[in-house]
């Protein structure tokens, strides 16, 4: 009988470390899913003049290149999805309908996405808020901010380069 105690604890310490190792790999799992999570941007107000006040976030290896990921991605909303998140107030369609515009356009969007691309003209940092460190994975960072985008100022530039009608 004294042989059947330390298997019986044998078994359950056994099972138990079943279950923590279980229970440690799915803690790792959502780390390393939120790292790559992809952040919807979300509109916080309009303002007088027709600026959208926008909540973006941006991933990168540093401030600069989240910061830069975060504008793109914005502008990049705001053309091609539409904003839905945040203040039912500013809801804005897609300025681009046509689901095949980028790849039409595609040596514009190239250019206008690019280093000193024509987008920075249409967006930038509101002064109010200062980045927000969110979190930090695998090496990468993710930012969010408070921008100001020109909606109609982006209408009319993409009208003038006959991206839109």
């Amino acid at each position: 009988m004294k042989q059947g105690i330390p298997i019986k604890k044998s078994f359950i310490f056994a099972i138990s470390c079943v279950f923590a190792l279980i229970g440690l790999h799915s803690c790792k799992s959502v780390e390393s899913i939120s790292g790559y999570y992809q952040y919807d941007t979300e509109c916080v107000t309009v303002n007088s003049d027709g600026t959208h006040i926008v909540k973006t976030r941006g991933t990168g290896l540093n401030l600069e290149q989240a910061t830069a990921n975060a504008l793109v991605n914005a502008v990049n909303d705001i053309l091609f999805k539409g904003i839905r998140n945040g203040n039912s107030d500013c809801n804005q369609s897609p300025l681009i309908s046509d689901p095949n515009a980028r790849e039409k356009h595609s040596a514009y969007f190239r250019e206008f996405y690019g280093e000193n691309g024509a987008y920075r003209q249409f967006i930038s940092l509101t002064e109010d808020k200062l980045p927000k460190k969110k979190l930090e994975n695998k090496g990468k960072i993710v930012f969010e901010f408070l921008a100001a985008i020109d909606v109609e100022g982006l209408r009319k530039h993409l009208q003038n380069n006959r991206i839109i009608q």
